[in-house]
């Protein structure tokens, strides 16, 4: 009989957005295939999928803690060019939605409240003709420093 626990449903979703999120890496950004970067997907503003290597970075145990969670709330309350980390992380966005992509140096908290550096480069991928990720808008790949 199927296991149809929150737990194992909740893990094989986590399954399948990695193997999407592979994909894209190899598509968009494939000089990274194989290093340790992080990779995400939002979808209207918010985190839907984080894999390992952000949770370890930022110090999160659980996907589910990332999940549904503005990216500018994971951020200090300003970036180093004193903006609002929540006002230019819209920005941001909608500068990957009109360009297709955009790449930009950002700050995040760690779970402790720890700073720390990364590279994020945001993709647009609403328009893209495979409809099987259609609850995805933005692919993210996050370079921790």
């Amino acid at each position: 009989m199927p296991d149809y626990t929150y737990s194992n449903i909740i893990g094989v979703r986590i399954v399948i957005m990695e193997g999407t999120a592979i994909k894209f890496l190899q598509k968009f950004m494939p000089e990274l295939v194989g290093q340790k970067v992080g990779l995400s997907f939002n979808r209207d503003q918010h985190i839907i999928y984080t894999n390992e290597a952000i949770r370890e970075r930022l110090g999160y145990a659980k996907p589910e803690q990332l999940q549904f969670v503005h990216p500018f709330k994971l951020s200090p309350e300003k970036q180093p060019s004193g903006e609002l980390s929540s006002t230019k992380s819209m920005l941001m966005m909608k500068k990957a939605k009109v360009l297709g992509k955009f790449s930009f140096p950002w700050v995040h908290l760690t779970a402790d409240k720890t700073l720390i550096n990364c590279q994020i480069h945001l993709f647009d991928v609403s328009d893209l003709d495979d409809k099987s990720h259609s609850a995805i808008d933005m692919f993210a790949v996050w370079q921790f420093e």
